[in-house]
């Protein structure tokens, strides 16, 4: 079985294997996180800034302005367990 997303059946899914085992996979999970999160950084610091601004975004807006932030970016690769 493949962890998902979902945090709950990601800690049953660690929760079922040896220690040592599941250290290992909660590194790389870990790593695959800040990876993405770095990749997504100019948007994440818009929005921050936005909401810091403004108090709350709507969808739209916030959509608008991740999308503005990533222009000229590629778009970073999901992880296998996320996708």
């Amino acid at each position: 079985m493949q962890p998902g997303g979902d945090l709950h059946s990601l800690a049953r899914y660690f929760g079922s294997q040896p220690g040592s085992q599941a250290g290992l996979e909660v590194i790389r999970l870990w790593r695959d996180c800040e990876q993405l999160t770095a990749a997504l950084r100019p948007a994440i610091d818009a929005l921050a800034e936005n909401v810091l601004e403004r108090g709350e975004l709507r969808y739209p807006e916030a959509s608008e302005t991740a999308a503005e932030a990533m222009a000229g970016l590629a778009m970073p690769t999901l992880p296998h367990w996320l996708a």
